[in-house]
């Protein structure tokens, strides 16, 4: 009551009313996992004057089904120019999505050119395999990009968008993804190696850690895919002009 707007996180939430103008923002959708799936999710969020998904894989879907004022807005990163570096990086969660991806890159039988800094409590999962480095929690968000070069994406399930595949773009890093790990975010014009097993996966970081001129290259191609889909003042003003609709 007695506001201009009502911003509700999480499809889940979006039945609830609203006196003003209601913004369902979606981090995921949950319709293939709850309880009435997707024609209680469509019933839901057709209640909404505006939806704003974080994946565009997820706003085409609800296009399909019919919605109207859907607008996709991918998470917010600002870019920051770094040093090239020849470092090796995976930055992640413990969730077992997570964990899974890290043992399928352990399965790989090629010969790593350099140990893996691992960021975040996926180092809790190292255990004694010397392939890789347990670096556990980091002051600065941007503090694994700027010491490693090369950004290895290893999580190819779960819902939504991985954050950290857009800040390893907006850092401007070699990333090299296991298929399924930069869901959610335009494919027209790839700003990443996609590969299909770990071994390949290994092949490659062995290309770019031995290769700056191959390294500088993946790095112009990160920072053109930032510039042109995920630009953090493009996504605000953007956004910004949907909610003034609303007003």
């Amino acid at each position: 009551m007695n506001k201009d707007i009502a911003e509700i996180h999480y499809s889940y939430w979006s039945r609830l009313p609203c006196a003003c103008p209601k913004v369902v923002v979606l981090h995921d959708m949950w319709s293939d996992l709850m309880w009435e799936g997707v024609r209680r999710e469509s019933a839901e969020l057709a209640l909404a004057d505006l939806i704003v998904t974080v994946s565009i894989e997820d706003r085409d879907k609800l296009i399909q089904r019919g919605m109207k004022n859907v607008h996709w807005s991918p998470p917010r990163v600002k870019p920051l120019e770094c040093a090239d570096a020849s470092e090796v990086c995976v930055v992640a969660s413990g969730n077992h999505h997570n964990v899974e991806g890290l043992e399928w890159l352990k399965s790989s039988t090629e010969k790593m050119p350099t140990q893996v800094h691992c960021y975040g409590s996926i180092s809790d999962y190292v255990g004694d395999d010397d392939r890789f480095l347990s670096e556990g929690n980091y002051a600065a968000s941007s503090e694994p990009y700027e010491k490693c070069g090369i950004v290895l994406m290893l999580t190819s399930s779960g819902t939504g968008v991985q954050i950290k595949g857009v800040e390893a773009l907006a850092h401007g890093r070699v990333i090299i993804a296991r298929k399924g790990a930069m869901r959610g975010l335009p494919s027209g014009e790839i700003g990443w190696v996609e590969v299909d097993s770990p071994d390949e996966m290994v092949d490659v970081l062995k290309k770019a850690y031995r290769d700056r001129q191959y390294r500088e290259k993946m790095s112009l191609a990160s920072k053109e895919y930032y510039k042109k889909y995920l630009e953090s003042e493009v996504v605000d003003r953007r956004l910004l002009e949907k909610y003034r609709e609303l007003l």
